[in-house]
């Protein structure tokens, strides 16, 4: 992969925006796959908690 120079810094080589595009792009869904996962468990977990609670409570 070639490497290109910013115009107004030349001395800092920037990549091509496709290949930053694609990178920033995966790490994204990757970031909102494990937000969605931790929500949906942190959901599960205060179910379990409900439940748990409402089963003390009740007797059951």
């Amino acid at each position: 992969m070639t490497m290109y120079t910013h115009p107004e810094f030349p001395t800092h080589p920037t990549p091509p925006r496709a290949a930053e595009s694609v990178t920033v792009h995966r790490a994204g869904r990757r970031t909102n796959l494990v937000v969605l996962v931790g929500g949906l468990a942190a959901l599960g977990w205060t179910g379990g908690i409900i439940y748990t609670l409402a089963g003390w409570f009740t007797g059951h």
